[in-house]
């Protein structure tokens, strides 16, 4: 009888420990979601809002000299490295720093009014801009309010001064920049 006790004692399977580990899986997966349920716990330090709000460090205008020309441009504004292409002989972007996705172009190549496609372009697509009286040269908007560019002459040079909205929603950014427009 001991030796059919001993067989039996190795036969009968060991359930004692996956069932423990069972039961610690489920105590665990247990507290923790009603921890995740239960309110938080803790104090709660929040920094006063004036200091948490981000500072725009191009609060006031810019100014810029280059070869061909200088201008200043609006407020929340920054200088973006652009690269000379095609025929351009000075190029400068801004993108707003404010939010708003406004942007600045100003490219200065050879041309006149007559002879420019962009000037040509925007008269023939009178559904889509609108030329404006402007004492500085040409000035068209674009009927949707999402684009405001100048086209300026001096001696065999023209100069664009584009700004673009996505939304809409400008606030004379580019008559800003072409108002201020000096020829070198």
């Amino acid at each position: 009888m001991g030796k059919l006790n001993r067989l039996s004692k190795l036969k009968r399977p060991r359930v004692a420990l996956p069932l423990l580990a069972i039961f610690v899986i489920a105590v665990v997966a247990v507290m923790t979601v009603r921890n995740l349920n239960s309110p938080a716990q803790g104090d709660i330090n929040q920094v006063p809002q004036a200091s948490a709000e981000k500072t725009d460090p191009f609060v006031q205008p810019g100014i810029y000299n280059g070869r061909y020309i200088s201008f200043s441009y609006p407020p929340h504004f920054k200088a973006v490295p652009d690269k000379l292409n095609g025929s351009y002989l000075q190029v400068n972007e801004y993108h707003s720093t404010d939010g708003t996705g406004l942007l600045i172009n100003i490219g200065v190549y050879q041309g006149n009014f007559g002879s420019d496609g962009g000037v040509a372009y925007r008269r023939l697509n009178k559904k889509l801009y609108r030329e404006n009286d402007s004492r500085l040269g040409l000035e068209f908007t674009k009927v949707d309010g999402t684009e405001d560019t100048f086209f300026i002459e001096h001696n065999g040079l023209l100069a664009t001064v584009s700004a673009t909205a996505p939304y809409g929603g400008m606030s004379g950014e580019a008559y800003f920049v072409a108002s201020s427009l000096k020829w070198i």
